[in-house]
């Protein structure tokens, strides 16, 4: 839940929106954890098991396809281009001095995204 509204910015939401969006998620939570206090004692917890199977069920496949999707685009891409980017470097020394600047500076890029 701390992480909702990088979440929903990322998904193409603006700043506004992501807020809004993580404000209603969190309420839309302690509703269902409710439900849950109810259902547990009232029905017992096979059907909660049943009721997770079946949107693992349906919801996996989605992730497992922008696991993929990741897996054959930007992941091996991203330490792809830049070897053949500089594969004419001089020699091997230059060649390696351009790519670890380019690590360098894609580290420096991907830092203030973190936590």
């Amino acid at each position: 839940m701390f992480y909702a509204p990088v979440l929903f910015q990322t998904l193409g939401f603006s700043n506004d929106t992501s807020l809004i969006s993580a404000v209603i998620t969190s309420p839309v939570n302690v509703a269902a954890t409710g439900v849950a206090f109810v259902v547990v004692d009232r029905y017992g917890r096979r059907p909660l098991f049943f009721q997770m199977l079946l949107s693992q069920v349906i919801i996996g496949p989605l992730i497992c396809v922008y696991v993929a999707g990741f897996a054959w685009s930007w992941g091996p891409l991203g330490w792809l281009l830049p070897s053949e980017i500089f594969l004419l470097a001089r020699d091997q020394v230059d060649r390696a001095r351009h790519q670890c600047h380019h690590q360098h500076v894609d580290d420096l890029c991907n830092w203030p995204s973190l936590p």
